[in-house]
């Protein structure tokens, strides 16, 4: 049967590259400096790929945040995760300029400058809903496939 796997020492190698890198390419093209980033979110694949390049930009603590250790790697769910409680906790809201940097399958990599609007909470739960949603879906193909 079919299995998926990952090597994780390459694979973490690639995410500590990519984060920065997408980082800098985010930042150069919204002309903007780490300082004027309100909050950072990263893709809670890895609690120590997150404070790498948190101690790599001199992030401070209350400007990011990790719920990896309360969920684990939720996949493509993680990032609106993580957008929904910062919400709840009223650390992000209209006006807030946020910094979202993610990776995944394939070794891709992606990131985005994003001033928050006004989004209620019903607002972030359906997003989430659609999000984990698609993620159960594919690990349920993914399942099947190694069936």
């Amino acid at each position: 049967p079919a299995r998926i796997f990952m090597h994780g020492q390459p694979t973490f190698k690639f995410a500590v590259k990519a984060v920065p890198y997408c980082i800098d390419q985010v930042l150069e093209k919204a002309v903007m400096a780490i300082e004027d980033v309100d909050f950072f979110v990263f893709h809670q694949a890895n609690a120590r790929i997150i404070d790498l390049a948190a101690k790599k930009y001199h992030i401070p603590p209350e400007k990011y945040y990790k719920n990896i250790q309360k969920y684990g790697n939720t996949s493509a769910a993680s990032i609106p995760l993580v957008i929904s409680e910062l919400h709840d906790l009223g650390k992000v809201g209209p006006g807030s300029r946020v910094l979202v940097v993610g990776f995944g399958g394939g070794l891709t990599w992606g990131g985005l400058h994003v001033k928050q609007a006004l989004w209620t909470q019903a607002c972030y739960r359906r997003k989430l809903q659609l999000y984990l949603g698609r993620a159960q879906r594919r690990m349920g193909d993914f399942y099947e496939k190694a069936q």
